[in-house]
């Protein structure tokens, strides 16, 4: 009868010895729910903090899953910013019109660059880091921090006074983040 049974599961291509492993169960870091996985999975994640690793050795591999879609828009909306060459232009165009344009065209895309990276790298930094002390308040400054460089982008009005003041804006976020580095 079992010779039968084994040969029907590896007719349809099922190994019988694959669905008859023992399952085993440990209790995460985070003392969440425990996570149950075969004896034989490469592969395993805790439903509470998503922490993956490999229960054959007991490695992590990957550390807390996918991003809140939030930060996610905002590293995302700061990394298209950053390779949109088109809002570049726009921008070049805006300080060629000036008459005495803020400190030439090679420092507003050093400027640029560095707000782009500072919102995009950082935001993800907050993220992952959840034990800094002005977590909330370095979120908040980098939000705004993209708020300020949007309305850069949108109104061109008191062009030298926005970027200026999104520079400042910048040293403030980079002096913020370098307290907790």
């Amino acid at each position: 009868m079992a010779a039968e049974w084994t040969r029907r599961w590896q007719q349809h291509g099922i190994d019988a010895e694959e669905h008859s492993q023992r399952l085993r169960e440990i209790t995460c870091c985070c003392l969440g729910p425990p996570i149950l996985f075969g004896e034989a999975e490469k592969f395993a994640e805790c439903k509470n903090c998503n922490i993956g690793f490999n229960p054959q050795t007991m490695f992590i591999e990957t550390r807390g899953g996918h991003p809140c879609r939030k930060i996610e828009k905002i590293c995302q909306k700061a990394r298209s910013y950053r390779f949109d060459t088109t809002k570049l232009s726009e921008l070049e165009k805006a300080s060629r019109k000036l008459k005495d344009a803020f400190a030439g065209l090679e420092k507003l895309r050093d400027i640029r660059q560095t707000v782009l990276y500072i919102i995009e790298y950082g935001m993800a930094w907050v993220h992952m880091e959840k034990n800094l002390s002005d977590r909330a308040l370095i979120k908040a400054n980098l939000s705004q921090l993209l708020r300020q460089y949007e309305e850069l982008l949108m109104f061109r009005s008191n062009f030298n006074d926005s970027v200026e003041s999104l520079n400042s804006s910048v040293q403030k976020a980079i002096e913020m983040i370098k307290r907790h580095v």
